[in-house]
């Protein structure tokens, strides 16, 4: 492109030159002479068309340095061209991958807002299900809450050492199982329920003697009772069934092992005096023997009536509660007629006569002192047991004689041993 504008540049100059210097037509040309003068102005033409063709030349290179520019700016912008060619393709590609992309996102979204919402659903019923077992739970604690559980269970070994002559050394091994439970029943309601071992012959003890040939043991109600005690008045207790001593007692008066039945009112006042601080008083009525013949004892039932007064000292060094029972213990004579299992005797018979062996764990009545060995009994097995008898004066002449025991009599003197204390020492407690 180069070579072509040169050539055309010089074409064009040697064309002026032809015309410049081309002859006039001459009518009749003259000889003239060349002067200096004319070489010079030749001269000085041909240097200024040098100075021209000098000039167009540096236009010419000024005009392809500007087509090179040019050129190059041409390529660059194709190369910017290509690459933004490339650079779209690759964001279409990208845009591409990117639809795709939130395409399967979403169907991802849609997916787990589906999953969401199922587990929304599933968490709304499992919530629903949650509440209703809170609420049945919550029932049940509130239930089971008010009752207080408690029991024991014990081993152990019970050695009698004996020093008459006609008497054996015992050696037992005892079991005891105790379990029950107590509360509220309602707002101003309380009860309570008791399982125990222990003979149903022998209301003082709750244990049972391993023999027996592995037989299984008995378990009865020991406790059942229900307690009034109103809220607005909670110096009032009213008590009824088989229930735990409510009144002051000791091992003397009362067996520990023993729940007596039948109903109690107790009325207790705390007080804020110096030295009282509480005042009880206590009725009691006890039932311990049904009677349903009415040829026995004048059909009387056999009980016990009385109360209680106590009262809570407190001296500063100490405090003492004194208290003071009174008990009307009814038709005694009862506890002599009791069956031969409830003294837990192994075998009947009058008088020293064995008729025969029968349920029970005991040795039957107590011997000694000329008494009967068979129920009815003046003593029971242990030293502690139910018995009583009447000790009659020698009959004068034209009395009738002394009445066997079992038998009241007002003109003789009634000697009683009741559930673990003796009402009186005219009779020595068997060994």
């Amino acid at each position: 492109m180069k070579t072509f504008l040169c050539l055309l540049v010089v074409v064009s100059l040697t064309a002026s030159l032809a015309a410049q210097t081309a002859p006039r037509p001459k009518a009749k040309p003259k000889t003239a002479a060349v002067t200096a003068e004319d070489i010079k102005a030749l001269r000085d033409a041909l240097t200024a068309q040098q100075e021209q063709i000098q000039e167009l030349k540096r236009e010419l290179e000024q005009k392809d340095q500007v087509w090179q520019q040019a050129q190059q700016q041409l390529q660059q912008t194709q190369q910017q061209l290509q690459q933004t060619q490339v650079a779209a393709t690759d964001v279409q590609s990208k845009i591409t991958a990117a639809q795709t992309v939130a395409n399967d996102e979403s169907a991802s979204v849609a997916k787990l807002s589906s999953d969401v919402a199922e587990v929304k659903t599933n968490l709304s019923k499992s919530a629903t299900s949650t509440q209703e077992e809170q609420k049945r739970l919550s029932l049940l604690e509130g239930v089971v809450g008010r009752f207080r559980f408690g029991g024991d269970v014990r081993v152990r070994d019970d050695s009698i050492f004996q020093s008459c002559a006609t008497c054996r050394d015992r050696n037992r091994a005892r079991l005891r199982v105790r379990f029950g439970f107590d509360g509220k029943i309602k707002e101003d309601f309380v009860g309570g329920f008791y399982l125990s071992t222990g003979s149903l012959g022998d209301s003082n003890s709750t244990n049972e003697t391993l023999t027996n040939f592995f037989n299984r043991k008995t378990i009865g109600l020991d406790r059942g009772y229900v307690t009034y005690q109103p809220v607005a008045h909670k110096w009032l207790q009213l008590t009824g069934g088989k229930f735990a001593y409510p009144w002051v007692r000791t091992s003397v008066t009362f067996d520990p092992d023993l729940n007596p039945e039948g109903f109690s009112e107790k009325f207790s006042f705390d007080l804020s005096m110096p030295v009282l601080k509480n005042f009880t008083v206590q009725g009691i009525q006890l039932l311990y023997s049904e009677n349903n013949s009415s040829k026995f004892l004048t059909a009387h039932d056999s009980f016990a009536v009385g109360g209680q007064v106590s009262g809570k000292l407190d001296l500063g060094f100490m405090t003492s509660t004194p208290s003071f029972t009174l008990l009307n213990w009814r038709n005694t004579d009862a506890i002599l007629n009791a069956s031969a299992f409830a003294v837990q005797a192994t075998t009947t018979g009058a008088g020293t006569t064995n008729n025969g062996n029968v349920p029970g764990e005991g040795p039957g009545c107590a011997s000694g002192l000329n008494l009967p060995s068979f129920p009815a009994c003046v003593y029971g097995p242990q030293g502690f047991t139910n018995a009583t008898t009447t000790v009659r004066k020698q009959p004068e002449c034209g009395q009738p004689p002394a009445r066997r025991p079992g038998q009241s009599d007002q003109s003789g003197q009634t000697v009683a041993w009741l559930f673990g204390r003796s009402q009186s020492g005219t009779v020595e407690e068997p060994e």
